[in-house]
């Protein structure tokens, strides 16, 4: 790779954001907007103070790569950062009548002198972004340009398919690039119980802006105390989790630094067993780092006496809170997965990826109720009639010896959502339940888990309540069995014993 030593940011050099496929493109075009809108503070910020900083827009150049062409044209980006991948391999610049091949496209893009740092954003496990961003890093790595990419792998209601795609293309890459940063998709859902399945994806595109930008601040930035880029470098090249916090409490540094070690043990890795960590500290230009915001750190740093600390502070007079600390944790990208096999009804022996974080408790599921399993998705209401269809749900699966289980039937562990996924891992199948009994609105936990069912390729019985009119429109198509909430045994239970006959898991 190109040696990265002595690098200092100017006007005369470009870090390059590439994104391939139509997820990337969109975030990479969100990116662009909010590098305009720093830039707008920092012009009005240098009106009032004296900054000798670079705007984003003099630095960080942009490539959007996909094959679709009504998406491309609704980027915020102009003509020229803008790549469409025909059907038939070859690639050409929108506003250029010449086809070549892509990865010719590409190679001449990337062979720019003024290229010193490539970013991939790469939300992996889609057929064209996943190819594509391999064969950016592979002419990349041709061209001994410094690369690192922002990663993800899909959320696990996306299904194996999926996450197959990112975790092979993420394989690749690291034989590929200088560092591969993956972003926690999941812990995006365990963060808020309650987030809507499109506010989930438009967290994520945040995710990768702040992450990118953490980078980009910490590059530019003339600190009081400086991050020396070959310290940055040895961070990155194994960089495992990254988070970006802020605040303006009365002790912002303290607060900071509390939101960064929740959020930290929120995540399905060990902060504590990393090798490297990295704290950029940010201040406003009014705020005044004093001896007791030393302490905190101190305090902070005790809890890693084992790790490599590397620590920088600089101002940032576009701050609109007193302080932003951006940690970064390396050292920790071991395999997150363990391979196990389950025998679906078919009697077809299938591989499932389950989750190390979760091992534990599947296996006490498995221990504490051998054979199978259905997990008993519905709202958890104390009225006699919800505990009515519960009552009749178990009675059914009782008498072909099938467990049924819900969430809280027992507490494997004190997080709710991970407590929820190893249910859902350890279960044949699922039975969802959709009523109106108590409330119009659908319940939105039962349409995740749901989800999460149908993204891990496991049957659910859709029952729905007489009287509601449809499902969900995200379950549009489905089909279901329908129960009269009046006359629940008469109605519930023939239509789940043939459900499940067909589904071949009683004969």
């Amino acid at each position: 790779m190109r040696s990265m030593e002595n690098y200092q940011l100017d006007d005369n050099l470009k870090i390059l954001v590439i994104g391939a496929g139509s997820a990337a493109c969109q975030i990479i075009s969100s990116i662009k907007e909010q590098c305009l809108l720093r830039d707008q503070t920092r012009q009005e910020a240098k009106k009032s103070q004296k900054i000798d900083e670079l705007n984003d827009s003099d630095i960080i150049d942009f490539l959007a790569v996909d094959s679709d062409e009504k998406l491309l044209a609704k980027l915020n980006l102009p003509l020229r950062q803008i790549l469409l991948l025909d059907a038939d391999s070859k690639s050409r610049q929108k506003n250029l009548s010449k086809i070549k091949g892509r990865k010719a496209v590409i190679r001449e893009l990337l062979q720019k002198d003024n290229i010193y740092m490539l970013v991939l954003i790469a939300p992996l496990g889609g057929e064209t972004g996943s190819k594509v961003a391999i064969e950016i890093a592979e002419i990349a790595k041709e061209l001994h340009i410094y690369t690192i990419a922002l990663a993800s792998v899909p959320f696990t209601f996306e299904g194996n398919n999926s996450y197959s795609i990112a975790t092979t293309a993420i394989q690749t890459l690291n034989t590929l690039i200088d560092s591969v940063a993956i972003l926690p998709s999941d812990l995006i859902i365990k963060r808020d119980k309650e987030l809507t399945l499109m506010n989930a994806f438009k967290i994520l595109s945040t995710l990768f802006s702040d992450t990118f930008f953490s980078i980009i601040d910490i590059l530019k930035k003339k600190g009081v105390i400086t991050i020396d880029f070959a310290d940055l470098r040895s961070i990155l090249h194994n960089l495992s989790i990254i988070i970006s916090e802020t605040s303006s409490e009365e002790n912002p540094i303290q607060d900071t630094l509390q939101k960064i070690l929740r959020y930290a043990h929120l995540t399905d890795k060990d902060v504590n067993k990393s090798k490297s960590i990295l704290l950029n500290i940010f201040i406003s230009a009014e705020f005044e780092l004093l001896m007791e915001h030393i302490q905190e750190l101190q305090y902070f740093f005790s809890k890693f006496d084992k790790q490599k600390i590397i620590w920088g502070v600089a101002k940032d007079p576009t701050l609109k809170e007193k302080a932003k600390i951006v940690a970064i944790f390396s050292g920790l990208n071991d395999d997150e997965f363990e391979t196990v096999t389950r025998t679906d009804p078919q009697d077809i022996i299938i591989e499932q990826k389950n989750p190390t974080y979760l091992a534990e408790y599947i296996n006490r599921i498995h221990n504490d109720f051998p054979g199978k399993k259905a997990f008993i998705i519905m709202s958890f209401q104390q009225t006699p009639i919800h505990a009515q269809i519960h009552e009749v749900i178990k009675k059914v699966l009782n008498k072909y010896e099938i467990s049924a289980l819900r969430a809280d039937d027992i507490e494997y562990t004190d997080d709710l959502m991970n407590n929820i996924l190893a249910y859902i891992y350890a279960c044949d199948f699922g039975i969802a339940v959709h009523e109106r009994i108590t409330t119009e609105n659908p319940n939105p936990n039962v349409a995740m888990e749901i989800g999460i069912f149908i993204g891990l390729g496991k049957p659910v019985c859709l029952l729905k309540e007489r009287t509601l009119n449809k499902l969900n429109s995200d379950l549009a198509g489905k089909l279901y069995k329908e129960f009269d909430s009046y006359n629940i045994e008469q109605t519930l239970i023939p239509v789940l014993e043939k459900w499940i006959k067909d589904k071949r898991f009683i004969s």
